[in-house]
């Protein structure tokens, strides 16, 4: 499935992180938006890594 995974984080080095870590997923499609194609089990992982790689009160990712 495709999965589009979009964020906007203030924080340099949590943002450049989770742009390094989503590049091992998918492709940058532009600055703040990555296209993957995953599995169900897949897209299950990538959510609770990215959970533990930003900060919900700071950081939005979709």
């Amino acid at each position: 499935m495709l999965v589009v995974v979009v964020y906007d984080i203030p924080n340099d080095k949590r943002r450049t992180k989770l742009s390094n870590f989503l590049e091992g997923y998918g492709r940058r499609v532009q600055f703040s938006v990555f296209e993957c194609f995953l599995s169900l089990e897949e897209m299950r992982q990538l959510y609770e890594k990215v959970k533990k790689l930003v900060k919900p009160a700071e950081d939005d990712v979709r």
